[in-house]
C-alpha cells in the first residue's frame, strides 16, 4: 500500500486544525439595528449577540456613544474598539457588517440602591380620583434610571428649544404603570411621533432576556405659551380691543402652540369666525381691518394751510388705517399714451372708512 506524501499529510493536518479552530472560534453577530438612549455609552452586547468565553469577556466594551439621531457603526469600528480594549479580534468570528443605532429605545434597570429615586410617588402624588392629572416638569426626572426618566429625556430631546417650557400630562393610572420593578430591566419605546399632541409608549419589563410584561402608557406633551384668550364670546367680524381679550400663559397642545396668535399683535384685528369665551385666539382667526377695499369710492382730503381740498377717488387696493394706498381720481378721463401716475393716480394715507388724506410725505 502506497504511503501518502509527508507534505500532503502536513497540509491535511493543518487544514483540519484550521477547521477545528473556526468551528470553535467565539462568535460576534452584529445586529441590523438597535435603539439606545441618546448620550449613553454603547456596549458590544447592545449591538451584537456574543457567544463564547472570549466574546462574552468583552461584551461590556464601550464601542461608541448613542446620538440624538440615527447613525451607523461598522464592523471595522467595532474591531478597532475591541483591539483598544485588548481583545484578539483574530480569535473572533464576525457576522454582519454594520448596525444602525437609533435613539428611541431605552434600557433601564431598577436597583434597590436608591429606592427614593426610582419611585414616581416621591416626586408626584398619584391620586386616582383626580380626573385632571398634574403637569409634570420632565426636567425634574432627567438622569433617573426609571421609565419616567427615560420618557422625560426622549420628550425633552424631541422638543429641543422648547424643552424648558415642556410639561407632560400623564394619568394616575399610567403613572402607576411607569413604576419600575426592583431588580428587573425595563425597555421604553415610543410608538408614535414624539411631537404629537398625544404620544404612546410601550414599557417592556424583562427578567434577564425573558419578557415579564408589556404595557402601554399615554403621555400628552404641553408647551407653556403666552396666549390671548377672549374674555367672553365674540362674533365673527368683531374688531378686537384690549378689553375683549386677556394675555395668559397656558400649557397647551404642541399643535396649538405653533398656531396661537401673538397677543401684542391682536389689538385692532378682526375676527374671521366667532370664538367662545375662554378660548385661545389662533393666528388664522384674525385678519387685518380693511377700512378701504379695492374699488371703493373714497373721499381724499388735502390740507393746504387754512384751506382743505377734497376730491373723490376710486381705491386701487385694500388698506387699513395707517396704510398708504394708490387711488385714482374719479371722473377724470384718461389721456391716451400718458402715464397713469401723471394724470389720475393719487397716493394717500387711509384714516378711516372711505377716508384718506394726502400728506406731504405721500404726495
Amino acid at each position: 500500500m502506497r504511503r501518502p506524501h509527508p507534505l500532503l499529510s502536513l497540509c491535511v493536518a493543518m487544514g483540519m486544525l484550521a477547521c477545528s479552530f473556526a468551528a470553535h472560534a467565539d462568535l460576534v453577530s452584529i445586529r441590523a439595528s438597535a435603539r439606545l438612549v441618546a448620550g449613553e455609552r454603547i456596549m458590544l452586547a447592545d449591538i451584537a449577540e456574543v457567544d463564547g468565553t472570549l466574546a462574552r469577556r468583552f461584551a461590556n466594551t464601550a464601542i461608541a456613544v448613542a446620538r440624538h439621531e440615527a447613525f451607523e457603526i461598522t464592523r471595522a469600528e467595532i474591531e478597532t474598539a475591541l483591539k483598544s480594549a485588548g481583545a484578539n479580534v483574530r480569535a473572533l468570528r464576525f457576522h454582519g457588517d454594520r448596525v444602525v443605532v437609533r435613539p428611541l429605545r431605552a434600557d433601564v434597570r431598577a436597583t434597590p440602591a436608591s429606592p427614593a429615586k426610582i419611585a414616581p410617588a416621591a416626586a408626584i402624588k398619584v391620586d386616582a380620583t383626580n380626573r385632571t392629572p398634574p403637569l409634570i416638569d420632565p426636567a425634574a426626572h432627567l438622569n433617573q434610571p426609571t421609565p419616567l426618566g427615560i420618557i422625560s429625556e426622549l420628550m425633552r430631546n424631541a422638543f429641543e428649544s422648547e424643552g424648558d417650557r415642556l410639561r407632560l400630562l400623564i394619568s394616575a393610572e399610567d403613572l402607576v404603570r411607569l413604576t419600575p420593578e426592583i431588580g428587573l430591566r425595563h425597555e421604553v419605546a415610543a410608538r408614535s411621533a414624539l411631537r404629537a399632541d398625544s404620544v404612546s409608549f410601550e414599557i417592556t419589563t424583562l427578567d434577564g432576556d425573558k419578557a415579564v410584561s408589556r404595557r402601554r402608557v399615554r403621555v400628552s406633551p404641553r408647551v407653556l405659551t403666552d396666549v390671548a384668550v377672549v374674555t367672553s364670546t365674540v362674533r365673527r367680524g368683531t374688531q378686537l380691543t384690549p378689553a375683549q381679550f386677556s394675555q395668559e400663559t397656558r400649557a397647551i397642545e404642541p399643535s396649538l402652540s405653533v398656531r396661537a396668535a401673538v397677543p401684542e399683535r391682536i389689538d385692532g384685528s378682526q375676527l374671521v369666525r366667532g370664538i367662545e369665551g375662554g378660548a385661545v385666539i389662533r393666528s388664522e382667526d384674525l385678519t387685518a381691518i380693511k377700512a378701504i377695499r379695492r374699488n371703493d369710492r373714497v373721499i381724499v382730503r388735502r390740507d393746504l394751510g387754512a384751506i382743505a381740498i377734497e376730491i373723490e377717488a376710486i381705491a386701487l387696493e385694500d388698506g387699513a388705517p395707517g396704510d398708504i394706498i394708490m387711488l385714482e381720481r374719479a371722473g377724470t378721463p384718461k389721456i391716451r399714451g400718458a402715464k397713469t401716475d401723471d394724470t389720475r393716480s393719487i397716493r394717500a394715507e387711509v384714516v378711516g372708512d372711505g377716508l384718506a388724506v394726502i400728506r406731504s410725505t405721500t404726495s
